[in-house]
């Protein structure tokens, strides 16, 4: 009822979806106090047009910063929305689908992933200004994908979690839980888990 997500949401699409004012609308009418707010994967998921663009070196960097200027103001929309609504929102930066099993497969070649990392390391830069801005808790999920993943020219294969090693570079279906993936693109449940921790600590703050 309180999840206003959608499968493949952009920041673009968050706003024109109205995920923002319906769960803004909760506010008042189901006692809803609290949102984690975040979006902008899709804008840069490693199979849109926008990151193959980069990747390719299509786009010139005029064209990037406006896509970035872009998504950096959808965010702001959707978090003024329900600031204004009197929701407290906790923030995500756009987690970089690069170092993603899937990711690193289809597109092999780790220096022009890292272009994309660039923009989106930009991205994230106007997100945490948005945190300050507004004084809204910022939950660095670029930086937990990177120390869990590791770097687009330095992938890490597997990850201790309670003594237990989980494998980062799958692309099976994800039946077991030692799977970080369940595709190579969505985590799976250990890895949903530590998203999980940066939230709880994110609404404690």
């Amino acid at each position: 009822e309180f999840n206003w997500a959608r499968a493949g949401a952009t920041s673009a699409t968050l706003l024109t979806q109205g995920q923002h004012t319906g769960c803004a609308g909760q506010f008042a009418s189901n006692g809803v106090s609290c949102a984690v707010l975040a979006i902008g994967l899709n804008d840069f998921l490693f199979t849109g047009a926008a990151y193959h663009a980069i990747y390719s070196n299509a786009w010139s960097p005029s064209q990037i910063q406006i896509y970035i200027n872009q998504s950096v103001s959808n965010i702001e929309t959707a978090l003024v929305t329900g600031r204004n609504a009197g929701v407290s929102v906790a923030l995500a930066n756009i987690v970089d689908s690069g170092p993603m099993p899937s990711a690193a497969t289809a597109l092999t070649n780790a220096s022009k992933r890292d272009r994309v990392t660039v923009a989106i390391q930009s991205v994230n830069t106007g997100v945490k200004n948005l945190a300050q801005k507004y004084q809204v808790p910022l939950m660095d999920w670029y930086g937990l994908v990177s120390a869990v993943l590791g770097l687009n020219t330095n992938l890490h294969a597997t990850l201790k979690v309670g003594n237990v090693t989980i494998n980062l570079r799958g692309n099976d279906s994800g039946s077991s839980h030692t799977n970080a993936f369940l595709d190579g693109v969505h985590p799976n449940t250990v890895i949903q888990g530590l998203f999980a921790d940066l939230v709880l600590q994110a609404f404690a703050s």
